[in-house]
């Protein structure tokens, strides 16, 4: 694990000093030790996910390293063959080695029963590529516990994908440039890409990214708080519909990288706090400014890195979340607009319902609630594939998922028409139509992936669609065609209404459970500051035709709800009032405010200013309900706010902390004023 640098205060008057610990790019915001209220809601987030098998038994957790290691023994006794087929002497064999490596969910220790393991063969230099593809691979196809090896060498990554016991695994390899492998090898060691093929370094990126993960989130309690909050995080994006890198959402690693990003700046947090936190944190948070987890390294090997300064296309990415090891690469550069404004959707739906359950108003279930996509939108793009088995149903899936962003691209294009264009990341597998019997001699298999489009409200709507949605399909079929796939599959996309949707598919579950939508109900109750404010009406006898704001209208920033630091809060004198200037001309030190003139029927102000201005009278006792101020927890100060934003706070949230103490003694009639 990275050192931790200790830092102390040196402001004689803060109090006890604490410590300020450096882990990533920026120091912690809290550290704090967790409450027993917290760990409560720990135990009652953990009880909420059980029901849905993020956590594996430990038959299953037995069986994974089963596997594992009945693997490893194959892959030796292989490069002992194949070091022994070319000429090379027995001591040499023995000695030459071979190890499998895991990454991804498993590695980080939040893999979910039925989960797929990643792994990664890591070779001395005189095993080819070819021959792993080809003479291993067949070695695992006769493998009796083996099945569906699939070899896919072209992709970006290469990967041999195989069933070994009932478990899913991805394999792919490295082939580093040593004579033979230790047991003892590790790959954090950039040395070892020196040199290396394109290929074989970004096989060894998964690796090396998921150990500078771990090695980077704070070492408390064996970084469960880390592993049970991205269990947490995981279940709710894939049921939120986010959970998918193809589709233009974050993926299993972008998803880590936050949660471990939140971890750093509350690292003795336990996870129902690291939860909280990430809501909180990324709700704020101004894309597209990077996530990083550390500071990049010297590119010593002078290999392609992420920099939006250097790179256009990279300055083009909406969410940037860069990889913690060397060389950092943007984990969502398939994010789109649509994709990121569903993401900040669901980030806020999210903060809400942590608020809601720290008050103990609901319960961690909600936060999870799958998503009601089917009736979000009211227009729909379905894109069907029909094959007659089952493996030419995988391969076109396969294909539609890598290439369909392209589709939502185009269709973001149409800007005139179309402000969001999201697909649900899991294909809807149907049955056979109503009323026809299945044939037991032409299995039927069918799936469906849903575009929701959200459209500009205009008139005589005639959407260009067919040029996007043709240019999409003749990609997919030259793709087919160039990775010689089964063309005799029917492929086609069709517009459809919401209110079409469950007549064409009577299976699907158009609308769900949302107990959001009633929760929201309680928000301004519990929080006042969350009422929608409304405009002032103007004192009988003030309109004035010629003014801006005649009829009505308030004038920008104005409300009559009041906020902790608004510079709108007045007392009980009316808006723009003296009383109201000398108090906020006392804490912010200045009297500009007093100096301010304003219009009414006609007559200057300034007539007002000449008055003896009498002391400031004390608040009422029994404050109205709706100038009640917003709770400590809503309130974006810099100890809430994320690293980046401490210096941008949004202008109704930029009192200091001794501008507020003046405000509560203003609020407690305890404030003087001078003439």
């Amino acid at each position: 694990m990275s050192d931790i640098l200790m830092a102390t205060s040196s402001n004689p008057t803060s109090g006890p000093v604490k410590p300020n610990i450096f882990l990533g790019v920026t120091s912690a915001l809290n550290i704090d030790k967790p409450t027993k209220k917290d760990l409560v809601a720990t135990k009652n987030m953990i009880a909420a996910m059980q029901p849905h098998k993020v956590f594996d038994t430990p038959e299953g957790c037995h069986l994974r390293r089963k596997v594992l290691l009945e693997l490893e023994k194959m892959a030796k006794e292989w490069i002992k063959e194949m070091t022994l087929s070319q000429g090379r002497s027995e001591e040499y064999a023995k000695e030459v080695g071979g190890k499998i490596f895991t990454f991804g969910s498993y590695r980080l220790g939040v893999h979910t029963q039925g989960a797929d393991i990643d792994a990664l063969l890591v070779a001395p230099r005189h095993i080819s590529r070819e021959e792993v593809f080809t003479k291993f691979a067949d070695r695992l196809k006769s493998h009796e516990q083996i099945k569906h090896v699939k070899v896919i060498e072209d992709a970006y990554v290469p990967v041999i994908k195989m069933v070994f016991s009932g478990i899913e695994m991805d394999l792919t390899y490295a082939r580093l440039a040593l004579k033979a492998i230790p047991n003892n090898l590790d790959l954090q060691n950039t040395e070892l890409l020196r040199n290396l093929d394109p290929r074989c370094v970004r096989s060894m990126n998964g690796c090396r990214v998921t150990d500078a993960i771990l090695s980077l989130v704070p070492d408390v309690d064996s970084k469960e708080a880390f592993k049970t909050a991205l269990r947490m995080i995981k279940l709710w994006a894939k049921n939120r519909g986010i959970y998918s890198n193809a589709m233009g959402y974050l993926g299993g690693v972008s998803w880590a990288i936050l949660v471990a990003r939140t971890c750093q700046l509350y690292p003795n947090a336990c996870a129902s706090t690291v939860v909280h936190k990430f809501f909180r944190v990324f709700t704020q948070w101004e894309w597209p400014k990077p996530i990083m987890l550390k500071i990049f390294e010297e590119n010593i090997l002078k290999m392609q890195v992420w920099d939006a300064r250097l790179n256009e296309q990279d300055a083009m990415h909406k969410m940037p979340i860069i990889t913690p090891a060397y060389p950092e690469q943007n984990t969502t550069f398939n994010v789109r607009k649509s994709t990121l404004s569903v993401m900040q959707e669901e980030f806020e739906r999210a903060q809400k319902i942590c608020m809601l359950i720290s008050l103990n108003k609901t319960e961690w279930d909600v936060l999870f609630e799958p998503v009601n996509f089917f009736s979000k939108y009211k227009h729909y793009i379905i894109v069907q594939v029909e094959a007659d088995t089952e493996q030419d149903l995988l391969e076109w899936q396969g294909l539609l998922e890598s290439l369909i962003r392209f589709l939502i691209e185009k269709l973001e294009a149409i800007r005139k028409y179309i402000d969001v264009a999201c697909v649900y990341p899991s294909p809807i597998h149907q049955d056979p139509p109503p009323g026809t019997s299945p044939d037991p001699l032409k299995p039927f298999f069918k799936s469906s992936y849903f575009v929701g489009l959200q459209f500009h409200k205009v008139d005589d709507l005639d959407l260009p669609l067919t040029e996007p949605i043709r240019s999409f399909l003749e990609r997919v079929h030259e793709k087919a065609r160039k990775n010689k796939f089964t063309l005799t599959v029917k492929m086609e996309a069709v517009y459809y209404k919401k209110n079409q949707l469950k007549e064409r598919f009577p299976n699907l579950v158009i609308k769900r459970k949302d107990t959001y939508t009633r929760l929201l109900k309680l928000l301004p109750n519990l929080f006042p500051s969350l009422r929608p404010r409304k405009s002032p009406s103007p004192p009988a006898g003030s309109s004035n035709p010629t003014s801006p704001h005649h009829n009505n209208e308030s004038p920008p920033g104005s409300g009559s709800g009041i906020a902790v630091n608004s510079p709108r809060y007045n007392g009980t004198g009316s808006p723009g009032s003296d009383t109201s200037m000398q108090a906020m001309s006392q804490l912010n030190d200045s009297q500009s405010n007093s100096q301010t003139h304003m219009e009414v029927n006609g007559e200057s102000s300034q007539r007002e200013t000449k008055r003896k201005r009498e002391p400031l009278p004390p608040l009422q006792s029994k404050r109205p309900r709706s100038q009640s101020p917003p709770p400590e927890d809503l309130l974006l100060t810099p100890e809430l706010a994320t690293p980046y934003e401490q210096d941008k706070l949004n202008p109704p949230f930029s009192l200091t902390a001794e501008s507020r103490k003046d405000l509560i003694k203003f609020r407690k009639g305890t404030a003087t004023t001078t003439s």
